[in-house]
Protein backbone atom coordinates (compact mmCIF):
# COMPACT_ATOMS: atom_id res chain seq x y z
CA UNK A 1 0.00 0.00 0.00
CA UNK A 2 1.10 3.54 -0.70
CA UNK A 3 2.63 4.63 2.26
CA UNK A 4 1.35 8.41 2.47
CA UNK A 5 -2.01 6.43 2.40
CA UNK A 6 -0.84 4.04 5.19
CA UNK A 7 -0.30 7.29 7.06
CA UNK A 8 -4.25 8.59 6.56
CA UNK A 9 -5.92 5.05 6.98
CA UNK A 10 -3.87 4.68 10.85
CA UNK A 11 -5.11 8.02 11.41
CA UNK A 12 -8.57 7.31 10.38
CA UNK A 13 -9.34 4.09 11.70
CA UNK A 14 -7.65 4.94 15.16
CA UNK A 15 -9.17 8.60 15.24
CA UNK A 16 -12.66 7.49 14.10
CA UNK A 17 -13.93 3.78 13.80
CA UNK A 18 -12.55 2.86 16.77
CA UNK A 19 -13.78 6.40 18.81
CA UNK A 20 -17.20 6.23 17.51
CA UNK A 21 -19.84 4.18 16.53
CA UNK A 22 -22.87 5.03 14.19
CA UNK A 23 -25.73 2.75 13.13
CA UNK A 24 -25.81 2.87 9.58
CA UNK A 25 -29.59 0.94 10.01
CA UNK A 26 -32.35 3.07 11.12
CA UNK A 27 -35.02 0.66 11.31
CA UNK A 28 -32.39 -1.51 13.79
CA UNK A 29 -34.13 -2.55 16.85
CA UNK A 30 -32.71 -0.98 20.52
CA UNK A 31 -31.78 -4.94 21.43
CA UNK A 32 -30.08 -5.17 18.53
CA UNK A 33 -25.90 -4.39 18.00
CA UNK A 34 -25.65 -1.97 15.38
CA UNK A 35 -23.12 -1.95 13.00
CA UNK A 36 -19.95 -0.08 13.41
CA UNK A 37 -19.15 2.13 10.99
CA UNK A 38 -18.71 6.19 11.00
CA UNK A 39 -18.10 8.94 8.39
CA UNK A 40 -15.46 11.82 9.57
CA UNK A 41 -13.35 14.67 8.96
CA UNK A 42 -9.83 13.46 10.05
CA UNK A 43 -6.71 15.82 10.00
CA UNK A 44 -3.85 14.00 8.94
CA UNK A 45 -0.16 15.38 8.46
CA UNK A 46 2.32 14.19 5.99
CA UNK A 47 6.21 15.49 4.94
CA UNK A 48 7.34 14.54 1.92
CA UNK A 49 8.63 15.77 -1.76
CA UNK A 50 6.89 18.45 -3.88
CA UNK A 51 5.96 16.67 -7.55
CA UNK A 52 4.36 19.38 -8.60
CA UNK A 53 2.28 22.66 -8.07
CA UNK A 54 -0.27 24.25 -10.08
CA UNK A 55 -0.74 28.16 -8.85
CA UNK A 56 -3.30 29.04 -10.63
CA UNK A 57 -5.30 25.56 -9.40
CA UNK A 58 -3.70 25.51 -6.18
CA UNK A 59 -3.41 21.62 -6.71
CA UNK A 60 -0.24 20.01 -5.19
CA UNK A 61 1.39 16.39 -6.22
CA UNK A 62 3.62 14.70 -3.41
CA UNK A 63 5.63 12.16 -3.67
CA UNK A 64 7.65 9.77 -1.76
CA UNK A 65 10.97 7.85 -2.27
CA UNK A 66 9.56 4.82 -3.55
CA UNK A 67 7.69 6.88 -5.75
CA UNK A 68 3.97 6.79 -4.69
CA UNK A 69 1.92 9.70 -4.89
CA UNK A 70 -0.88 12.19 -3.43
CA UNK A 71 -2.58 15.30 -4.44
CA UNK A 72 -4.81 17.55 -2.82
CA UNK A 73 -6.02 21.18 -3.19
CA UNK A 74 -4.24 23.85 -1.31
CA UNK A 75 -6.95 25.87 0.63
CA UNK A 76 -6.87 29.80 -0.58
CA UNK A 77 -5.81 30.47 3.37
CA UNK A 78 -2.63 28.65 3.27
CA UNK A 79 -0.13 31.97 2.04
CA UNK A 80 2.83 31.89 0.10
CA UNK A 81 2.20 28.71 -2.04
CA UNK A 82 4.11 30.95 -4.99
CA UNK A 83 6.75 30.03 -2.95
CA UNK A 84 6.80 26.40 -3.24
CA UNK A 85 8.44 24.43 -5.84
CA UNK A 86 8.55 20.99 -7.20
CA UNK A 87 11.92 19.39 -5.54
CA UNK A 88 10.91 21.25 -2.28
CA UNK A 89 10.02 18.66 0.80
CA UNK A 90 6.59 20.21 2.67
CA UNK A 91 5.11 19.53 5.83
CA UNK A 92 1.39 19.62 4.42
CA UNK A 93 -1.84 18.64 6.94
CA UNK A 94 -5.09 18.50 4.80
CA UNK A 95 -8.22 16.71 5.66
CA UNK A 96 -9.51 13.40 4.42
CA UNK A 97 -13.45 12.72 4.56
CA UNK A 98 -13.17 8.68 6.10
CA UNK A 99 -16.29 6.38 5.79
CA UNK A 100 -15.17 3.14 7.52
CA UNK A 101 -16.99 0.20 7.88
CA UNK A 102 -16.88 -2.89 10.33
CA UNK A 103 -18.38 -5.56 7.79
CA UNK A 104 -17.47 -8.19 5.23
CA UNK A 105 -16.07 -7.44 1.58
CA UNK A 106 -18.47 -7.31 -1.44
CA UNK A 107 -17.47 -9.84 -3.81
CA UNK A 108 -15.98 -6.63 -5.95
CA UNK A 109 -13.72 -5.20 -3.08
CA UNK A 110 -12.98 -8.87 -2.43
CA UNK A 111 -11.64 -8.97 -5.97
CA UNK A 112 -10.47 -5.27 -5.64
CA UNK A 113 -8.86 -4.71 -2.02
CA UNK A 114 -8.00 -1.29 -3.15
CA UNK A 115 -9.22 0.99 -5.44
CA UNK A 116 -10.72 4.18 -6.97
CA UNK A 117 -14.20 4.54 -6.74
CA UNK A 118 -16.39 7.90 -7.34
CA UNK A 119 -17.37 9.92 -3.80
CA UNK A 120 -20.73 9.70 -3.35
CA UNK A 121 -22.63 10.81 -0.58
CA UNK A 122 -22.95 14.03 1.59
CA UNK A 123 -19.73 14.83 3.00
CA UNK A 124 -19.96 16.32 6.62
CA UNK A 125 -20.73 20.22 7.42
CA UNK A 126 -17.39 22.09 6.61
CA UNK A 127 -15.86 19.31 4.58
CA UNK A 128 -13.79 20.80 1.56
CA UNK A 129 -14.48 19.49 -1.70
CA UNK A 130 -12.47 16.75 -2.57
CA UNK A 131 -9.28 16.77 -4.83
CA UNK A 132 -9.60 14.71 -8.01
CA UNK A 133 -13.22 15.51 -9.38
CA UNK A 134 -14.88 13.67 -6.68
CA UNK A 135 -12.56 10.32 -6.68
CA UNK A 136 -12.15 8.54 -2.84
CA UNK A 137 -9.99 5.42 -2.57
CA UNK A 138 -11.57 2.30 -0.73
CA UNK A 139 -9.15 -0.07 0.99
CA UNK A 140 -10.20 -3.61 2.29
CA UNK A 141 -8.36 -4.51 5.54
CA UNK A 142 -8.32 -6.91 8.28
CA UNK A 143 -7.87 -7.14 12.02
CA UNK A 144 -4.85 -9.16 12.47
CA UNK A 145 -4.23 -8.95 16.00
CA UNK A 146 -6.43 -6.78 19.05
CA UNK A 147 -4.83 -5.76 22.53
CA UNK A 148 -8.17 -4.99 24.79
CA UNK A 149 -6.38 -3.99 28.00
CA UNK A 150 -3.44 -1.66 25.90
CA UNK A 151 -6.58 -0.49 23.62
CA UNK A 152 -4.46 -1.57 20.46
CA UNK A 153 -5.51 -2.73 17.07
CA UNK A 154 -3.17 -4.30 14.23
CA UNK A 155 -4.77 -3.69 10.89
CA UNK A 156 -3.38 -5.87 7.84
CA UNK A 157 -3.36 -3.81 4.77
CA UNK A 158 -3.92 -5.59 1.00
CA UNK A 159 -0.58 -5.29 0.28
CA UNK A 160 0.80 -7.40 3.74
CA UNK A 161 1.35 -4.09 5.49
CA UNK A 162 0.24 -3.62 9.33
CA UNK A 163 -0.70 -0.30 10.59
CA UNK A 164 -1.32 -0.30 14.54
CA UNK A 165 -3.92 1.99 15.76
CA UNK A 166 -5.12 2.99 19.27
CA UNK A 167 -8.62 3.15 19.79
CA UNK A 168 -10.46 5.35 21.98
CA UNK A 169 -13.66 3.04 23.40
CA UNK A 170 -13.06 -0.13 24.83
CA UNK A 171 -16.48 -1.28 23.94
CA UNK A 172 -15.55 -0.66 20.59
CA UNK A 173 -12.29 -2.52 20.63
CA UNK A 174 -13.90 -5.46 22.50
CA UNK A 175 -15.91 -6.02 19.16
CA UNK A 176 -13.61 -6.81 16.76
CA UNK A 177 -12.15 -10.17 16.21
CA UNK A 178 -8.48 -11.34 14.27
CA UNK A 179 -10.41 -11.94 10.57
CA UNK A 180 -12.38 -9.37 10.52
CA UNK A 181 -12.46 -6.88 8.06
CA UNK A 182 -12.97 -2.73 8.07
CA UNK A 183 -13.57 -1.47 4.61
CA UNK A 184 -12.00 2.13 4.38
CA UNK A 185 -13.19 4.62 1.51
CA UNK A 186 -11.70 8.30 1.97
CA UNK A 187 -11.44 11.30 -0.29
CA UNK A 188 -8.68 13.96 0.54
CA UNK A 189 -9.55 17.46 0.81
CA UNK A 190 -7.85 20.83 0.57
CA UNK A 191 -4.70 21.14 2.87
CA UNK A 192 -5.29 23.36 5.54
CA UNK A 193 -1.43 23.92 6.80
CA UNK A 194 1.86 24.10 4.62
CA UNK A 195 5.55 24.72 5.24
CA UNK A 196 9.10 23.57 3.65
CA UNK A 197 11.34 21.46 5.66
CA UNK A 198 14.61 20.86 5.47
CA UNK A 199 15.93 17.56 3.35
CA UNK A 200 16.55 14.41 5.47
Amino acid sequence: MNPIRSVVLAACVGGALLGGCKSGDKAAKPAETPPLSVQDNVDVTVTSRVKAVDQASRQMTLEDAQGHEVSFLVDPSVRRLSEVKPGDNVKARYRAHLLAELRPPTAEEAAHPISMVAASGRSPQGAAPAAGGGQAMRVVTTVAAVDVPNMLVTLRGPMGDLSLVKGRKPENVKRLKVGDTIVITYAESAAISLEKVAAR
